[in-house]
């Protein structure tokens, strides 16, 4: 898209795209799946979802959940819609029309889509396919497995390959996954993990108890596919030890889609319910602490259960940034390598290290050290340097593969003090290092005195 500069406005504009893409889904599927007041549905579909604290301030960010949630509520809308067309005497067809089998193949596209840009996706994906199987087989069609089996093939197809590549390491992945942080709490403050998260969204016992009100007199328009699949998904997350509250954003579309059909036609909701919405927005968008913590979405029994920081998501991104630019060009200017694409092979390129990967504030809202970063704007400012972004000197009780060629440090490099890690020994004692250049930054949530240095012949 032409974006280069990661410290302006452009990957903004990019995750605004993510987000008319879930607003778009998300008025299609609840157009699908109201059985009246089709656009009626669909506009109170993606104000339930443009209102909703947690999605709303996502949107802020260039996170893949987002990406993901717009693909998913694309598939989504896709499959429902396929299913509405079959009709009532699909029972009596032995094939698929075209304009049938075209929408079926396009939700396994957009269900492709969602599980290459996360896999965190299959968390909607699953109970939306185990729903549409149920219609199917109950339909009693001769063949009710023909529709959603084209749209699972589809999406297997494309998919599938490159998760065959990746079954070993995203094996390894689930298993680090349960067993990071076992300890942390109780088993029945895990069960209550999402619940509270969807409970403590700005205004959220007002506006749910609204809707719970309304619902009930509406709830033969409620489309139960809908509410059954948002209700398995959040099932499956409890079942994942990682708790984030941002996983729930994939089953948002869900959720607004089946509100929105069963709020559709009823005039006497719409001040009132409207009030309370736009309520919500504003205070968990615009106003400024206490305020934004009073009335916004609050983190009672949401802290605690991840050793690392717990992610808001109503805070706009820090600004100014680190100084990035002036690093990667002191980078680029003392490694003099070829850019990406050229004739140096990936291993044969210049390393660079650190002691200790300075790791950012919770007030950054980012779980990565500095290297992850620093290695992610190298790569895409077409520097061939690699980053040791996972291995800095104290973790790994030294330099396996010997001291790298730049080292980046916050302040001086500790000789004779060597950092408090077993074996690790003093990092001076492998090579000599001559200071480049400095890049001091300060800021009130973070001040950094970075320094790269040059190893000595």
């Amino acid at each position: 898209l032409g974006v280069d500069d990661l410290d302006g406005d452009g990957p903004l504009v990019v995750a605004l795209l993510w987000s008319v893409l879930a607003l778009v889904g998300t008025a299609w599927l609840a157009w699908e799946a109201a059985a009246r007041k089709r656009g009626e549905a669909a506009v109170w579909a993606a104000t339930l979802l443009a209102t909703s604290p947690m999605w709303s301030g996502m949107q802020r960010h260039l996170l893949v959940e987002n990406a993901a949630t717009a693909w998913v509520a694309l598939c989504a809308a896709a499959v429902i819609g396929a299913e509405r067309r079959d009709g009532p005497n699909q029972g009596e067809n032995h094939g698929l029309s075209t304009s049938r089998t075209v929408q079926w193949v396009a939700g396994g596209l957009f269900a492709a889509a969602a599980l290459l840009t996360k896999q965190t996706a299959v968390f909607a994906l699953l109970p939306l396919g185990a729903v549409m199987l149920f219609d199917a087989r109950r339909s009693g069609a001769p063949r009710w497995w023909l529709a959603p089996g084209l749209a699972a093939a589809t999406a297997t197809l494309i998919a599938g390959p490159w998760y065959l590549r990746r079954l070993a390491a995203e094996w390894q992945y689930l298993t680090d996954s349960a067993a990071a942080n076992p300890d942390m709490v109780g088993p029945l403050h895990a069960l209550a993990f999402y619940p509270l998260a969807l409970l403590q969204q700005g205004w959220a016992p007002l506006v749910w108890i609204a809707l719970i009100a309304v619902l009930w007199r509406r709830r033969e328009h409620l489309p139960g596919a809908l509410l059954v699949a948002t209700v398995v998904g959040v099932v499956l997350l409890i079942g994942v030890p990682k708790k984030y509250p941002r996983l729930l954003v994939v089953l948002l579309p869900f959720l607004a889609a089946a509100l929105g059909s069963g709020l559709a036609g009823w005039r006497g909701a719409r001040p009132a319910l409207g009030a309370l919405l736009l309520g919500s927005l504003l205070t968990s968008s615009f106003l400024s602490p206490p305020l934004t913590r009073g009335l916004g979405p609050a983190e009672i029994g949401l802290r605690g259960v991840d050793e690392r920081c717990f992610q808001r998501w109503v805070e706009p991104p820090t600004r100014p940034g680190l100084p990035w630019p002036a690093i990667i060009e002191a980078v680029r200017a003392e490694t003099g390598t070829t850019p990406l694409g050229g004739e140096v092979a990936e291993h044969t390129w210049p390393r660079l290290g650190a002691i200790t990967w300075p790791s950012a504030p919770c007030a950054y809202q980012t779980s990565h050290n500095l290297g992850e970063h620093l290695r992610i704007r190298l790569r895409r400012s077409e520097v061939a340097v690699a980053v040791d972004a996972g291995s800095a000197f104290s973790q790994q009780d030294g330099w396996p593969e010997g001291p790298p060629d730049l080292l980046l440090t916050d302040g001086p490099v500790p000789c004779g003090e060597p950092p408090e890690a077993a074996g690790a020994g003093d990092p001076c004692a492998l090579a000599r290092w001559s200071e480049v250049t400095r890049f001091p930054y300060v800021h009130p949530d973070w001040s950094l005195d970075l320094r790269l240095w040059r190893r000595a012949p």
